[in-house]
């Protein structure tokens, strides 16, 4: 079962720990601070069986994923930018002990602000435009069907022939 309220503030706390200890009877602390008795009472109790208004460190499932291991994960992904979640996943497993999901690392990667996306083309760079633009002035006084019907200006692209997949990369957002 979890908690049904909210947690006492540690000047609440501190308070209730000081009526207390100047010899407040239970319900007069009850009527003095107004918070509830029952939370009064579980308090004080707890209070009185460790000497500290502090809470204690809660149970539950330790951490699988260490900071240690989310470094060397954000290395892996620095690494192998272009690599799909499957290769990272298993080439993470191999340098470290314990074998994590593609989900979990897929996960830890969105924590950490990594997300796959699509590499953007580059525009032509200013050296070649310079160059385009002199070619094109130094033969300006060409006819159109003798001279500029068999130019072709790439921008610098590539031709495939045959299938060609989207590249995706990981980046930090930002």
């Amino acid at each position: 079962m979890g908690r049904k309220g909210k947690e006492l503030t540690s000047d609440q706390k501190s308070r209730l720990a000081a009526l207390n200890d100047a010899g407040y009877r239970k319900s007069d602390i009850v009527k003095l601070t107004g918070i509830k008795q029952s939370t009064v009472y579980s308090f004080l109790k707890k209070y009185e069986l460790r000497g500290d208004i502090e809470n204690i460190r809660r149970t539950g499932r330790p951490k699988s994923f260490h900071d240690r291991d989310m470094r060397k994960l954000s290395r892996c992904v620095k690494k192998h930018r272009r690599k799909s979640l499957s290769e990272i996943t298993n080439t993470f497993n191999e340098s470290i002990d314990g074998p994590f999901s593609k989900q979990n690392v897929e996960r830890k990667l969105h924590s950490d602000g990594f997300h796959k996306r699509s590499v953007k083309k580059k525009s032509i760079r200013e050296v070649n435009k310079k160059k385009q633009v002199a070619y094109c002035r130094g033969n300006l006084h060409k006819t159109v069907n003798a001279h500029w019907s068999k130019v072709i200006f790439s921008d610098e692209c590539k031709v495939v022939i045959g299938q060609d997949s989207r590249v995706s990369v990981w980046r930090k957002v930002g």
